[in-house]
């Protein structure tokens, strides 16, 4: 399986900073390549209160650029020996990113970018503000296209996504290859979450021949089912019915793939982030692959496990995977 979405450059930079591989030792053990081969690692940025919140309370140091941190995450991915897995490195919440630093980043092998997260920053607004891309926003977004870099859409409110699409559409135009995608957002007609996609925005991403992950947060998949304590069985066919949905809305399952979000290492701030992945973290593919023998073919599984997202891994990557392997 390959893994659209995980925080994996967050945790690597909170376990450096608290001085304790603990996570990212048990990570290496989970994540072997009988399970998953690959997968999109997140460096996260919010508001300075939230990252205070959610990680290491000296997470974001102003006196310690994100080209730093950056450069700390990677150089820990090869000292740690995160094993045979594909990498694609990327920023979650562009707050503290300039346009120049793009060029500095994609150099060390940034290859993604969600510009915002919940709240509004100087290009755009997650679902906590109604704004779009600002102009500054709008030349940001462009210089990741003309690099390549892999605009990823999950966390943009209606308005900046629709502002990005527009963008992509511009890059188009003028012969660049726009690579946009959502790697951690579900079907909002099954489950209405602000960060769920509706069928405009969906069949939005597929025209630009992006990519969709289907992320198995309970939260997200079945409604209420973290405060009802909803049996998992029933969240499990529900996840598959937002696979199925999607399936039916493209026309085929080319557009689709699958990422977890898993948000565990959070448990010490706030417990609740235990119960919401649907799947065990190191036993992820062959529970996948069990519920969706009852709908789909090998092939079509494997599809929806790897081949969807190897596609896109290689357009980020140009043919040339971020491999880390074992000294």
């Amino acid at each position: 399986m390959i893994d659209l979405h995980f925080d994996l450059l967050t945790k690597l930079y909170t376990s450096y900073l608290e001085n304790d591989y603990e996570f990212i030792d048990n990570f290496i053990k989970n994540y072997n390549e009988n399970n998953v081969t690959g997968v999109i690692a997140n460096l996260c940025f919010m508001s300075k209160e939230e990252m205070k919140n959610e990680y290491h309370k000296n997470y974001y140091n102003e006196s310690v650029s994100v080209i730093e941190m950056f450069k700390v995450v990677k150089k820990l991915l090869e000292e740690r020996n995160i094993k045979n897995i594909d990498i694609i490195m990327s920023i979650e919440g562009c707050d503290y990113v300039d346009i120049k630093d793009l060029d500095i980043l994609y150099e060390l092998g940034l290859r993604a970018i969600l510009p915002v997260w919940n709240e509004k920053n100087k290009y755009g607004s997650g679902n906590r503000s109604d704004i779009g891309l600002t102009k500054e926003g709008v030349k940001f977004v462009f210089h990741a296209f003309e690099l390549g870099i892999g605009l990823d859409l999950s966390h943009a409110n209606k308005k900046t996504f629709d502002d990005i699409i527009e963008v992509a559409k511009c890059a188009s135009s003028v012969e660049l290859n726009p690579i946009v995608y959502a790697s951690h957002s579900n079907v909002y007609n099954l489950c209405k979450r602000d960060r769920n996609l509706t069928d405009e925005q969906l069949l939005k991403i597929k025209s630009l021949n992006g990519l969709v992950g289907l992320f198995s947060n309970r939260g997200f998949v079945f409604e209420n089912s973290l405060r009802d304590k909803t049996d998992n069985k029933l969240v499990i066919e529900k996840y598959v019915e937002h696979i199925k949905y999607l399936e039916n809305l493209f026309g085929g399952l080319d557009n689709i793939a699958l990422s977890t979000d898993d948000m565990t290492f959070c448990a010490d701030k706030d417990i609740e982030y235990l119960d919401c992945p649907i799947f065990n973290y190191s036993t992820i593919k062959d529970e996948l692959v069990s519920c969706l023998l009852n709908y789909y073919s090998k092939d079509n599984i494997e599809k929806l496990l790897y081949g969807n997202s190897k596609k896109l891994f290689d357009k980020l990557n140009k043919k040339d995977s971020i491999k880390v392997k074992i000294k």
